[in-house]
C-alpha cells in the first residue's frame, strides 16, 4: 500500500481511459489522486433545482472509498423526497445501495464500495430552501489507501500514464551512506517508504502536510514508524534509529486544493542521539537563502528518496537527484494549475534529461549546498500526472517563506 502523493491534474485532465461521466451543474475536479464532487456553488447555498450525478470508475483490483467531507441537505418531515444525496456500489441504480443521506445527521462519513464503480447522485427540488454538499472519493487496494481514479473522459492524451502512487524518484542515483543523515523515512509497520522528511533537531521533523492531511482514517499516528539513518529500506541496518510521532502540526494555512503551505512538523517521541548517520539538516537566514538560491541562475538543488526507480516499483536504496531550480516563470508556464508565491519547482526541460525527480519521496528535503553546509530549501510537495513527461517538473514548498512559523513551533 502507499500513502497518497498528491500528483495534481488540470480541471480538464487528460486520458486514454474510458472513465466517467458527470452530468448536471456540480463540480468534478482532479487533485492528485484525489477526485473532488461538490455543488456548483459549494460554501454556499445552492439555488434549487438541482439535479446532478457522476459515475467513477477505479483501475482493476481498487475499490473506492468515499468521504463525505461536508454535506448540509434540507430538514424537514418530507426532506428524503426533496433533498438527498444518495450512493450506488456500480455504474447504475440497479447496483446494490450503499447509503441514502438525507435531512438532519447527514454528517461525515465513509463509504467503501466493494467494486471499482460507484454511482452518485444528488437532487435537490425547487421547493428546498437551500442544500450543499463536498465529497471526496480515492481509490485504495488496502487500508492504507493509493490513489488511482481514472481521469476523465473528455480527452485523449498520449502521455506516459503513470499510475503507480506515491511520490517518487525516478532516474536517480545511489547515494553514499551517510551523505544524507537528516533523510528521515516514514513508514507503517513491514510497508515501504510512504513519505520522507527532514530532521531539524533531537526532536522535530520538516515533512509536507499532504502526507497525513490525506491519511485514511483508521490509520492513526501511533501506527507510523519514523526512520533515521536509514540506506536500504528493506534490511534492518546498525545504523538506523526508530522513533515513533508524539504529535504532528500541520501548517494552519495548508490548502489541500492548491497544496499552498504544503508543510507538517513532526514531534518524534523521544529525544534521538546524533551520529555520523543521523543528522539534522540546516534552515539558514531566510534572506542568505532567498539571495542565494532564489534570486540567481543556473542553481541547482539535491533531492532524495526512496521512490520509484525507472525500473523497479520501490528503490532499495536511497536515491538521489541533482535538479535545476527554474525561475517562477518557467514553473507557471509549465502547467495550467495555480502556482503561489510560496512554490517553486526544478527539473529539466523539453530535449534535456529525463532524470527531472518529477516526484521525489512526498515531503522529503530538497538541498543545496554553501561553503560545505546543506541547506533544505524545499519539500516535496507535489508533480505533474507523467513523471517521465519531458517539461514536467517537481513542485516544492519554498521553506525559508515559513521559518518564523517553523520557529515558533519547535524552539529552533
Amino acid at each position: 500500500g502507499a500513502w497518497i502523493m498528491p500528483r495534481r491534474a488540470p480541471k480538464k485532465a487528460q486520458t486514454n481511459k474510458k472513465a466517467i461521466a458527470n452530468k448536471g451543474p456540480c463540480k468534478l475536479e482532479y487533485f492528485g489522486g484525489t477526485v473532488t464532487w461538490k455543488s456548483p456553488d459549494y460554501s454556499r447555498s445552492s439555488v434549487p433545482p438541482l439535479n446532478c450525478h457522476v459515475i467513477l470508475e477505479a483501475q482493476q483490483g481498487h475499490v473506492l472509498k468515499l468521504d463525505l467531507a461536508d454535506v448540509v441537505l434540507s430538514e424537514g418531515r418530507d426532506s428524503c423526497h426533496t433533498s438527498i444525496l444518495e450512493t450506488w456500489d456500480g455504474n447504475n441504480t440497479g447496483s446494490h445501495q450503499l447509503g441514502s443521506f438525507c435531512g438532519a445527521g447527514s454528517e461525515a462519513q465513509f463509504v467503501t464500495t466493494k467494486t471499482r464503480h460507484l454511482y452518485l447522485k444528488f437532487k435537490l427540488d425547487s421547493d428546498v430552501e437551500d442544500g450543499y454538499f463536498f465529497i471526496r472519493i480515492d481509490a485504495i487496494t488496502d487500508v492504507y489507501g493509493r490513489p488511482v481514479v481514472s481521469k476523465p473522459l473528455d480527452s485523449q492524451s498520449d502521455d506516459v500514464d503513470d499510475q503507480s502512487g506515491g511520490g517518487k524518484v525516478v532516474g536517480g542515483k545511489e547515494v553514499k551512506k551517510g551523505s544524507h543523515p537528516w533523510q528521515v523515512m516514514f513508514r507503517l509497520p513491514e510497508q515501504p517508504a510512504h513519505c520522507g522528511g527532514a530532521l531539524l533537531n533531537e526532536r522535530w521533523v520538516l515533512t509536507a502536510a499532504h502526507c497525513f492531511d490525506l491519511l485514511p482514517s483508521d490509520v492513526k499516528l501511533s501506527q507510523i514508524q519514523v526512520l533515521l539513518g536509514k540506506h536500504n529500506q528493506f534490511v534492518s541496518e546498525p545504523n538506523q534509529l526508530l522513533a515513533g510521532i508524539k504529535n504532528m502540526v500541520m501548517h494552519p494555512k495548508y490548502d489541500r486544493v492548491s497544496q499552498d503551505s504544503d508543510l507538517a512538523l513532526v514531534e518524534l517521541d523521544a529525544s534521538i542521539e546524533f551520529s555520523d548517520y543521523v543528522r539534522p539538516v540546516a534552515l539558514g537566514d531566510p534572506g542568505f537563502i532567498e539571495k542565494e538560491y532564489f534570486s540567481k541562475p543556473n542553481v541547482h538543488g539535491i533531492v532524495s528518496g526512496w521512490g520509484k526507480t525507472e525500473t523497479t516499483e520501490h528503490s532499495k536504496v536511497l536515491q538521489e537527484i541533482k535538479v535545476p531550480i527554474k525561475m517562477p516563470v518557467v514553473c507557471k508556464a509549465s502547467t495550467e494549475l495555480e502556482i503561489t508565491a510560496n512554490m517553486f519547482c526544478a527539473g529539466y526541460s523539453k530535449g534535456q534529461s529525463h532524470r527531472d525527480a518529477c516526484k521525489g519521496d512526498s515531503g522529503g528535503p530538497l538541498v543545496a549546498e554553501s561553503d560545505g553546509k546543506y541547506y533544505a530549501i524545499g519539500i516535496v510537495s507535489f508533480g505533474e500526472r507523467s513523471c517521465l513527461s519531458k517539461g514536467k517538473y517537481g513542485f516544492y514548498v519554498m521553506v525559508h517563506k515559513f521559518m518564523p512559523w517553523i520557529k515558533m513551533v519547535t524552539g529552533l
